[in-house]
C-alpha cells in the first residue's frame, strides 16, 4: 500500500507539472497571437502617419487611403483622424465632413502628450452597439503631434482568440485591459465582460507576476492560472485549467487500480488455497516415507517415489552447470553493453560538438552578414541629401535599423554568447544571469574564478548547465536570490548553483526528469558528476565537479 500511495503521489505530481507546461504554452500562444494582430494594425496606421498625404496635410488623400486600408484590414472596423482640438476630422465609414463625437479621449490625449502609440480601454461605439477599442498612432510633423490616427478595433476580434472551441476541454481564458477590466472571456462572457477581474488575478495583472498560481475564479472554480502580457499595450491574457480537469485522470486510474486489485486478490486467494492443499498432501507423503526410512522398513532406493522431489534433486545437481552458463552469458552481455554505452557516449559528445560548432557558425554568419547589411543601409541613409526625406522619416528609418541590429545581436548572443569567447565563462554567465533574472526582481550573485583553466569544450558544457539552471530558476523556483560560485582545486573544477526558492521533490532530480537529466548527461560527457540537494521550501543546491584535463578534450 505504501508503494501504491507513493506511485499515486508521483503520478499526480507529474500530471500537474505537465499541465503547468501546457498552460504556459497556451498563454504564450494566445498573447503572441493577440500581439501579432495588434502589430499588424499598428504597422498599417504607422505607414499612413508617415505617408506624403499625412505629412503634406492632404486630408482628402489621407481619407481615401484610410478607406482602402480599413477595407484590407479585417481586424479594423474603421479608421478616424482626430485633431489637437479633439475634434473628428474624418471617419472612414462616413462621408467627409460628417460630424461625430469622439469617444475615449483619455487615450487620444495620451498619444498627443507622449507622441507614442497607445491602446484605449474597451468602450461603447458612439455610432453602434458594438464594443470597440481604439489603437492611436501620432501624426508627427516638424517634431509636433498634429493629428492622431485611430484604428477602431472590434473587441470580438480578440474574443475569437479565446473561443472555447479553440481551447482544451474545460479550460478558461480571458483578456483584460490595464485596469484589470475583463475584455473577453471564454466562459460566461455575458456575465463577466466589462467587470473587474478577481482580487488575486487583478493583483497578478498589476504586478506582472508570470508564475503559475493556484486560485479560485469568479465562478468559484478551483484552478491553476498563468498570466501573460500582450506586448507593450498593458493588456493581458490569463489562462486557467480547473483542478478537476487535472485530477480527473488520476481518479480514473484509482478506480481502475482498485478494481484490478480486488480481482487480483480474489484470484490470489483462490490460488493460495489450492496450492496450500496440494503442498500439504505432498508434505504428508514425504513425512510418511521419512518415518518408514528411519524405522528401517524401506530399502535404500534411487527414487523417493515423489516426482516433484526427484525433479528437484535432479535440478539441484544441474544447478552449478546452469549457474556457470548464466554467469558467462551475463559477462558477455555486460561487455557488449559497456561497448555500446561507450559508443553512445562518443556519439553524444561528437553530436554536442557539432551542434556547438553549427551554433558558432550561424552566430558568426548572423553577426557578419546581417550586421554588415544593417550597417551598410544605415550608412546609405546617413548619406542621403537632407531633402530626400523628412527628419521624422529619417528618425523612423534609423529606429528600424537600430531595432534590426539589436535583434541580430540578440540572436547572435542566444546562439553563442560572444562574451564566452572574448571575456570567458565568468563574464558570459554573469551577463546571462543578469539579463534573465534581474528583470524578474531576482537578486543575482556570480563569483566564478579560475575559469581559464577549463578547456574550450568544458567551458561551453559548464555554460550550458548554468544556462539550464538559470532557466529553471526563472520558470519554477519562485526564488528571490540566485548564486553561482566556481573555483578550481587540484585537478577538479567545482561550481555550485543555489537559490532560495520553493525547492524540488527528490523525484524531480532523478533520471527521467528532462531538464535535470540533460544537466547530468552534460556533466558525465565531461567526465564529471552533478549532485542535487533540495527540500521543498528550502531552495535548490546543484554541485558540479569537472576534471581539469584540457589536453584530452579539445
Amino acid at each position: 500500500m505504501g508503494f501504491f500511495g507513493y506511485s499515486v503521489h508521483q503520478y499526480a505530481d507529474e500530471r500537474q507539472r505537465s499541465m503547468e507546461a501546457r498552460l504556459v504554452d497556451q498563454a504564450n500562444d494566445l498573447a503572441n497571437t493577440a500581439q501579432s494582430r495588434l502589430e499588424q494594425s499598428l504597422g498599417a496606421l504607422t505607414a499612413m502617419s508617415l505617408s506624403n498625404a499625412a505629412q503634406e496635410d492632404n486630408i482628402p488623400r489621407l481619407y481615401s487611403a484610410s478607406q482602402r486600408i480599413q477595407q484590407a484590414s479585417p481586424a479594423m472596423a474603421a479608421i478616424s483622424l482626430v485633431d489637437r482640438d479633439e475634434k473628428l476630422v474624418f471617419l472612414s465609414l462616413s462621408p467627409m465632413g460628417t460630424t461625430l463625437p469622439v469617444a475615449q479621449l483619455d487615450s487620444v490625449r495620451e498619444t498627443f502628450k507622449t507622441g507614442k502609440p497607445s491602446l484605449s480601454k474597451p468602450f461603447q461605439s458612439p455610432v453602434s452597439s458594438r464594443k470597440i477599442a481604439a489603437l492611436n498612432v501620432p501624426v508627427i510633423r516638424d517634431g509636433q503631434v498634429v493629428y492622431v490616427l485611430r484604428g477602431i478595433l472590434r473587441v470580438e476580434t480578440l474574443s475569437n482568440l479565446i473561443n472555447p472551441q479553440g481551447l482544451p476541454p474545460g479550460w478558461i481564458a480571458g483578456i483584460f485591459d490595464r485596469d484589470g477590466i475583463t475584455v473577453a472571456r471564454s466562459l460566461s462572457p455575458e456575465i463577466y465582460v466589462g467587470k473587474v477581474a478577481g482580487p488575486r488575478l487583478l493583483n497578478t495583472i498589476k504586478t506582472q507576476d508570470l508564475s503559475v498560481q493556484r486560485g479560485v475564479t469568479r465562478d468559484g472554480i478551483d484552478t491553476l492560472t498563468v498570466m501573460r502580457p500582450i506586448g507593450q499595450w498593458q493588456w493581458s491574457v490569463a489562462v486557467s485549467v480547473p483542478m478537476a480537469t487535472i485530477n480527473a485522470p488520476l481518479r480514473t486510474e484509482l478506480q481502475r487500480f482498485g478494481a484490478f486489485t480486488v480481482v487480483f486478490l480474489m484470484i490470489l486467494a483462490a490460488t493460495v488455497y489450492r496450492m496450500n492443499r496440494l503442498i500439504t498432501g505432498r508434505l504428508s507423503e514425504v513425512v510418511q516415507d521419512a518415518r518408514q526410512a528411519l524405522s528401517g522398513q524401506l530399502r535404500k532406493i534411487d527414487s523417493t517415489g515423489i516426482r516433484e522431489l526427484d525433479d528437484l534433486r535432479y535440478s539441484l545437481t544441474r544447478a552449478d552447470i546452469y549457474r556457470n552458463v548464466i554467469l558467462e552469458q551475463v559477462e558477455q552481455r555486460t561487455a557488449e553493453l559497456n561497448r555500446a554505452q561507450a559508443q553512445l557516449a562518443e556519439f553524444a559528445q561528437k553530436l554536442d560538438d557539432n551542434i556547438e560548432r553549427e551554433r558558432l557558425r550561424i552566430s558568426r554568419e548572423v553577426h557578419d552578414q546581417i550586421g554588415a547589411i544593417f550597417t551598410g543601409v544605415s550608412m546609405l541613409v546617413s548619406g542621403l541629401p537632407k531633402g530626400a526625406m523628412s527628419e521624422e522619416q529619417r528618425s523612423s528609418v534609423n529606429q528600424a535599423l537600430d531595432f534590426g541590429m539589436a535583434t541580430a545581436r540578440r540572436i547572435t548572443a542566444e546562439l553563442r554568447p560572444p562574451l564566452l569567447d572574448h571575456l570567458g565563462l565568468a563574464a558570459a554567465v554573469e551577463d546571462m544571469a543578469k539579463q534573465v533574472l534581474v528583470p524578474a526582481s531576482i537578486e543575482v550573485r556570480i563569483e566564478i574564478s579560475d575559469a581559464s583553466r577549463l578547456s574550450s569544450r568544458k567551458a561551453i558544457g559548464c555554460y550550458r548547465i548554468m544556462q539550464e539552471a538559470i532557466t529553471n530558476a526563472l520558470r519554477h523556483s519562485r526564488c528571490r536570490r540566485f548564486e553561482i560560485t566556481g573555483t578550481a582545486e587540484d585537478a577538479l573544477y567545482t561550481f555550485v548553483i543555489e537559490d532560495d526558492g520553493e525547492g524540488i521533490k527528490a523525484a524531480s532530480a532523478a533520471p527521467g526528469h528532462f531538464g535535470m537529466t540533460g544537466m547530468q548527461e552534460r556533466a558525465r560527457m565531461m567526465g564529471g558528476e552533478l549532485q542535487v540537494t533540495s527540500q521543498p521550501g528550502e531552495g535548490v543546491r546543484i554541485r558540479v565537479t569537472v576534471p581539469l584535463d584540457a589536453a584530452t578534450d579539445e
